[in-house]
């Protein structure tokens, strides 16, 4: 049980990271547009440069 809570608090944590990776209207907002073209043209996958990731948050990009 309370590894579930644990695995609860890990997923939500990464889950913030990602969103303000790919929120990045405050930088470049390349990826805010590319997630706009993904849904617009009803796509399911997102090509992310790790390099983008590392730079942003290299902590998460390690893991």
């Amino acid at each position: 049980m309370a590894t579930d809570v644990v695995d609860d608090r890990e997923m939500r944590e990464a889950q913030r990271d990602y969103l303000d990776f790919l929120d990045d209207d405050q930088d470049q907002g390349v990826y805010q547009s590319k997630v706009r073209d993904m849904i617009s043209e009803n796509k399911a996958r997102l090509i992310v440069n790790i390099n983008d990731l590392r730079r942003r948050n290299e902590a998460r990009a390690a893991k």
